[in-house]
């Protein structure tokens, strides 16, 4: 294994921990504790660790140059035209080794596989006697320390943040047979097998956290399956595609996902987001203490941090939508944005179809175990299967939303939440390969990515047999015309009234058919509102008024509003809707009963109201559709006359045995 001769080493470190013992007993014994010596006797501790890495390092970097070909002649991405790839074009990337990250897990023989077999990238061990090892080692490590820790543990049962770690050195590393191994969610009290005090509430309720299943079902994981008590990870080089060269400064894309995490909470954008700092190494508050725990520090030696240059990032609005995102930075470390994969010529010679709306397989990535153990989501569906889905660093639609690329390559530049889980983080770098060696990690070629995403099938089989059935549907359907009996029931607020300056403003944005012109009306309009949102009756029409602050999302990329209402000024408080008929399409008519959908989206409310995990039965859109809640009365009323209400059908859905969703294979 290649893995085995260039992961990285670190000698020693057990004789330096247990120097940190003694040192840290005499700074007791001199200072009473005193929280300054002991922070000296830390960072003295971790010179001598950081001294040892670097040694072992580059003893490990000369072996690297016996064992595999060190690459000086550099090659941009090949693209040629191929009509069987989803774009037609096929990208052809040379690829090399630098620096290394937890990638592999170490198993025992009989251990369920964490996550679907069609995930795996040959990125599992199962070696029995390794994993005694290295599970003793770092009980070692965590239990003959604990004096020296610092616990972000809130309370005795909060396990989410029970992070323990050694002051200036986080998530501690072991090193058995010059390779280097980390453990996550460990906790060495609930070693059975080694902790004599059991604390049997303790251990219970940290089960119950980490088996709350982010199983989707049985079948079908879609997310890690924690272990009961720590996963042990191997470093492995990272292997990277080359996306451009300028003499000799590339810049290279990982080629596999490396971790997982919600890029930020609440607001985001690339300058102030929680994955630049985890990136960068960065701290950004007393909790994340990226520094530590960030790749930058724990991806790269001294030697290989000093080859990766500070680039400075272009943060361009939405292509799309204008909504900024963020300021301009410098980086060691980014994830691309939209511009940079798509919708550029910088796009096109990186490797990446430039255009929108094609899935292109240059952009679909898989990710590492570890990164699937972080949180990263896969895919179940047949030709994308194992694929991850991943962010790129532009805003979406809205400051709280960024663009993300789906395990089929296509982009949404609409984006999602940035507190999102599951997606996977991709990190891009600048080398100059002057002041490294940069070893060979062969080619990859886009058209290898389209064949062999699921490589238990044959996806050339699966496509034939997918234009075989395609092929009988269009023989079934080829009378069958997307003509709908389009019939008029109920009312709605629709077209809304503006004045003349209202249409001027260049904000305005309603096409021809959504508004209706009318600088008399509107002032009619405004001398009857009455100071709330409502109905109004003018000249035998009704009208729906609505305050401005409510007639848009003020955090929307596309904003609902004009300029007038931006700065306040008078005369513009509300919107006014006219109340018309509901345009429906019949989908089905049989017995005298017809299945209706509406023709347009004629209004917008949440799925539920708070980001947590809910069902049809559970869901505010439900309650807003039919019950309607304190604040608002049901859509079934305000839309329909009492008369035509007696009309409705009440259906009976029987959610419990409905089949699961076929992509996400969520119940």
């Amino acid at each position: 294994m290649i893995n085995k001769n260039i992961n990285l080493k670190i000698n020693n470190v057990k004789k330096f921990f247990y120097k940190s013992i003694v040192l840290f007993i005499v700074s007791l014994l001199l200072s009473a504790c005193s929280e300054r010596n002991i922070n000296d006797v830390s960072k003295s501790i971790n010179e001598e660790i950081s001294k040892e890495t670097e040694k072992s390092n580059l003893e490990n970097t000369k072996k690297l140059s016996e064992d595999l070909k060190i690459i000086k002649d550099f090659k941009t991405p090949e693209v040629v035209k191929d009509p069987k790839m989803p774009s037609g074009l096929k990208t052809t990337w040379q690829c090399v080794y630098f620096g290394s990250f937890p990638q592999i897990e170490v198993l025992k023989t009989g251990d369920e596989l964490p996550i679907d077999d069609y995930a795996l990238n040959d990125d599992v061990i199962y070696d029995d006697e390794l994993y005694d090892k290295l599970k003793s080692s770092f009980y070692k490590l965590y239990s003959e320390y604990e004096p020296t820790y610092k616990q972000r543990k809130t309370s005795k049962y909060d396990y989410l943040a029970n992070i323990i770690e050694i002051p200036e050195y986080y998530a501690p590393a072991v090193e058995i047979d010059n390779e280097k191994y980390i453990i996550e969610g460990y906790d060495y009290k609930l070693d059975k097998d080694n902790y004599d005090k059991y604390d049997e509430a303790e251990a219970n309720a940290y089960a119950k956290y980490i088996n709350n299943g982010k199983t989707v079902n049985n079948e079908i994981k879609q997310y890690y399956k924690k272990h009961s008590n720590g996963s042990i990870f191997k470093y492995a080089p990272i292997k990277w595609r080359v996306v451009s060269v300028d003499g000799n400064i590339l810049t290279l894309i990982s080629d596999k996902i490396l971790t997982s995490m919600a890029p930020n909470y609440g607001l985001y954008s690339w300058d102030y987001s929680d994955v630049r700092c985890y990136l960068n190494s960065i701290n950004n508050s007393e909790i994340t203490q990226f520094d530590k725990s960030g790749f930058l520090n724990n991806a790269f030696n001294d030697k290989e941090k000093d080859a990766i240059l500070k680039t400075k990032i272009k943060n361009d609005p939405n292509e799309y939508y204008g909504t900024s995102s963020g300021e301009d930075t410098e980086d060691y470390v980014y994830i691309p944005s939209n511009e940079e994969v798509f919708s550029s010529d910088t796009a096109a010679e990186d490797g990446f179809y430039e255009g929108s709306g094609v899935d292109d397989a240059a952009k679909r990535f898989r990710s590492t175990i570890y990164a699937k153990y972080k949180g990263a989501w896969w895919s179940p569906v047949e030709e994308y299967k194992g694929n991850s889905f991943w962010f790129t660093r532009t805003n979406g639609y809205s400051d709280q939303s960024i663009s993300y690329i789906c395990d089929f390559g296509y982009i949404y530049s609409r984006g999602m939440k940035c507190d999102t889980l599951g997606a996977g983080v991709l990190p891009m770098i600048r080398v100059d390969a002057s002041k490294i060696d940069l070893y060979d990690a062969g080619f990859v070629s886009s058209d290898e990515i389209n064949k062999t995403t699921y490589k238990f099938k044959n996806v050339n089989k699966i496509q034939e047999e997918k234009e075989e059935d395609t092929n009988e549907v269009k023989k079934e359907n080829k009378n069958v015309k997307n003509n709908y009996e389009i019939i008029e029931f109920g009312t709605y607020p629709q077209r809304e009234v503006v004045t003349s300056e209202m249409a001027k403003d260049k904000m305005f944005y309603l096409k021809e058919g959504e508004y209706i012109l009318d600088d008399e009306l509107y002032k009619k309009l405004d001398a009857r509102v009455r100071n709330k949102d409502g109905y109004i009756d003018i000249d035998g029409y009704k009208y729906y008024a609505v305050r401005n602050r409510k007639a848009y999302l003020s955090n929307s990329g596309s904003k609902y509003l004009y300029d007038n209402e931006r700065i306040r000024i008078k005369g513009y408080d509300y919107h006014y809707f006219k109340v018309e008929p509901i345009k429906w399409r019949v989908l089905e008519n049989a017995d005298g009963k017809k299945t209706l959908i509406s023709d347009k989206v004629i209004d917008s409310a949440q799925f539920y109201l708070s980001n947590v995990e809910c069902t049809w039965m559970d869901s505010y859109i439900l309650k807003w559709l039919n019950f309607g809640d304190k604040y608002n009365a049901p859509f079934f009323k305000r839309a329909f006359t009492e008369e035509e209400q007696e009309k409705i059908i009440a259906k009976t859905f029987d959610n419990e045995n409905m089949k699961n969703n076929y992509y996400f294979g969520t119940s």
